[in-house]
């Protein structure tokens, strides 16, 4: 497969009233992704920065009704060259210019609440406490 892919499995969890009423309600997830692809050869970033990178963003409505989601990408991704942005969101300078918003941060011990001016609130956390290990 030469293309990028991602799928999910909805919870079956029936001890969750929130999931079981999933099936009554017809609430499924929401998913938005976001990919930018950053090529920064041209500007100064005092040599830190000389290969193109790929920036992945995960928006999800609902997510207490998924079990599973999976992200697939086309060519063979170490671990050593993912960098997880989830510390970067955290800080109230980032959040404001990457969702062009005057943000509020609420940090808890392994997660963050970024809310928005209209109220809309995303919970960011960072990868490693729920990826599991890549395919190899």
């Amino acid at each position: 497969m030469n293309s990028f892919g991602m799928w999910y499995q909805l919870s079956s969890d029936n001890n969750n009233k929130r999931v079981s009423s999933c099936s009554d309600t017809g609430v499924k997830p929401k998913i938005d992704l976001h990919v930018n692809f950053w090529s920064l050869e041209d500007i100064k970033t005092h040599g830190k920065i000389k290969e193109p990178y790929l920036d992945i963003g995960i928006k999800i409505e609902n997510h207490m009704y998924l079990e599973q989601l999976v992200f697939y990408c086309p060519f063979r991704c170490e671990q050593s060259n993912i960098k997880d942005l989830a510390e970067c969101v955290s800080k109230k300078n980032n959040a404001n210019i990457i969702f062009n918003d005057d943000c509020e941060i609420e940090t808890k011990d392994n997660y963050t609440i970024v809310q928005l001016s209209n109220d809309e609130r995303l919970l960011i956390f960072p990868i490693s406490s729920v990826i599991k290990k890549p395919a190899q």
